[in-house]
């Protein structure tokens, strides 16, 4: 027995996963496409796995401090909640423009940031 789970984004660009009922892998996989395609039509995008699929160790930080250039970072949290920003807008970023302790999807360097699930925020000691 097995389960397909697909992470999507809606339209509104919130994270969604969709779980199916348990079933034998071979009808799970046959009706592979058809689930996608309807998820698809309904509206909602696939979020790609990045990388090389390999689960990444979480960055820890104190949620104040730039780990790559020991700026002060900004706290995106709230402005994503309230609206006033996109629910797509990283968590934290670094303050310093000129840190280069983040990649761009065309490989420039960027300032450093954290999308959730990407960070622990630990106290300093």
């Amino acid at each position: 027995m097995a389960k397909i789970i697909f992470e999507v984004r809606d339209r509104e660009a919130n994270h969604v996963k969709v779980e199916t009922a348990e079933n034998d892998l071979d009808k799970l996989l046959a009706g592979y496409d058809q689930l996608l395609k309807k998820l698809q039509e309904a509206g909602f995008t696939p979020i790609k796995a990045r990388g090389n699929g390999k689960a990444r160790e979480k960055v820890k930080f104190d949620g104040k401090v730039c780990p790559v250039c020991k700026s002060p970072v900004y706290d995106n949290r709230t402005k994503k909640q309230s609206g006033e920003w996109k629910a797509t807008a990283p968590d934290f970023t670094c303050s310093n423009k000129q840190c280069t302790g983040g990649t761009a999807k065309d490989g420039t360097k960027k300032p450093w940031a954290v999308w959730p699930d990407q960070y622990e925020i630990v106290p300093t000691t």
